[in-house]
Parts: C-alpha cells; sequence; structure tokens
C-alpha cells in the first residue's frame, strides 16, 4: 500500500503536481482524493483480476465440484442404454460383413440380414 502511494505521488510530481504547496485543509482534503482515487481503482482491478482468476479455477460460490455431484441414476440408466445399443448396432454390422464375405450365414436370421442391408 505504501508503494503503492509513492508510485502515485511520484507519477503526479512528473505530471506537475505539487502535493504540499499550502497547509490548507481544502487543499489537503483535495490532495488525499487525487492521491487516494488511483490506489482504490487500482486496488479494485486487483480484485477483480483475483474474483475471475479464483472463479475460474471452479472455486467459485454458486458452483459445485464435479465430485461432489455424482450422475443421477436416470443420467447413469441413459448412458447404459446407448452403451448397449451402440454395442448391439457396431454387432450387427459385424454380422452383416461375416455373412456378406460367406464366412457365418444362419438361415433362421435371413430377415435381420434383409434388414441390415436396407438400413446399414
Amino acid at each position: 500500500m505504501f508503494q503503492e502511494t509513492a508510485i502515485v505521488l511520484t507519477a503526479q510530481r512528473l505530471r506537475g503536481f505539487q502535493p504540499f504547496k499550502t497547509a490548507s485543509p481544502r487543499h489537503l482534503i483535495q490532495m488525499a482524493f487525487q492521491t487516494l482515487f488511483p490506489i482504490l481503482a487500482r486496488t479494485l482491478r486487483r480484485a477483480a483480476t483475483l474474483a475471475s482468476s479464483v472463479e475460474s479455477r471452479g472455486f467459485g460460490r454458486e458452483t459445485q465440484r464435479s465430485y461432489d455431484n455424482p450422475w443421477s441414476t436416470l443420467e447413469r440408466s441413459f448412458c447404459y442404454i446407448a452403451a448397449l445399443l451402440v454395442a448391439g448396432l457396431v454387432s450387427l454390422k459385424i454380422l452383416d460383413v461375416l455373412q456378406f464375405n460367406g464366412l457365418v450365414y444362419i438361415p433362421a436370421w435371413r430377415s435381420l440380414y434383409d434388414m441390415m442391408k436396407v438400413w446399414m
């Protein structure tokens, strides 16, 4: 804080500001505002930067950590059903390729082979 005040006073002196020109109370109050306003602005910028940094790292007050929020039963069931559906389609495609190349043919599954030709 003292270092920032010294930086502000040095910058103002370089611009021609004379902080202790007179000792009147009005001038001292004006000098205090002219000195403290840049310090306050810089402090607010630092606080905003720190808040953004903390929020981006997941320490916000409104967000829950991912390890504290497990999937619900509905979400888990949906993922299992989707995985089973994909596995079933992949196995049907493999069966179609095997039947097309003449490696495996099961006569009872002829309607399934016909459906796979149309849709896959």
